[in-house]
């Protein structure tokens, strides 16, 4: 290994994101949905009509929702977004969104921290019991990354996306934070 590559100023750190790295996210977000189109519900025609106050309230953090950045020499390379459900019945469950690492940094562990710190934010949220996330099914590198740390397929979504008349299949997952809670005993009938 290079002195380059041990520098610490070539050494990814890890943060959340706050307002003022919003500019910096808007050009993280295009490359990612430029660059792998299907790992993402959203297309780059879909964010183009976002306000500046919609990408301020995405980048956050909030209680309820927050993105972890990758920075290399003060540019943002990559992030996991993680925000809690909305919904009375599903506030429990927080999903992770927008998962990408700049080519420059795959296969060096960058997308295993940034997940393993959302992981973390997101144990540190009140009430939250599971996280969920989907994933292309033919990313099998990231689908191993998610098995190796505690998620569970729970099913695959065929035609889930479609991009240029092209389908692809998403596989869902989750990751529970606290205990399995046991079924319930079966009915008995009382006499």
């Amino acid at each position: 290994m290079s002195a380059q590559q041990r520098s610490p100023a070539h050494r990814p750190e890890y943060r959340l994101l706050n307002h003022a790295d919003v500019a910096a996210f808007r050009v993280l977000r295009a490359q990612m949905l430029a660059d792998s189109p299907e790992s993402f519900m959203s297309s780059l025609e879909d964010e183009s009509v976002l306000s500046e106050a919609d990408w301020s309230a995405r980048v956050g953090p909030t209680d309820d929702a927050l993105i972890i950045g990758a920075f290399v020499a003060g540019e943002l390379k990559g992030s996991a977004g993680v925000f809690r459900h909305r919904g009375k019945k599903a506030t429990h469950k927080a999903t992770i969104w927008g998962v990408y690492v700049h080519p420059d940094l795959r296969g060096k562990g960058a997308a295993r921290a940034l997940l393993a710190a959302a992981i973390a934010h997101t144990r540190e949220l009140a009430g939250i019991r599971q996280i969920t996330l989907n994933v292309t099914a033919s990313n099998t590198v990231a689908f191993q990354l998610y098995l190796s740390l505690g998620f569970q397929l729970c099913g695959e979504e065929p035609d889930s996306l479609c991009i240029d008349g092209k389908f692809y299949a998403d596989k869902h997952m989750f990751l529970r934070l606290v205990d399995a809670v046991p079924a319930p005993a079966p009915f008995q009938h009382q006499a």
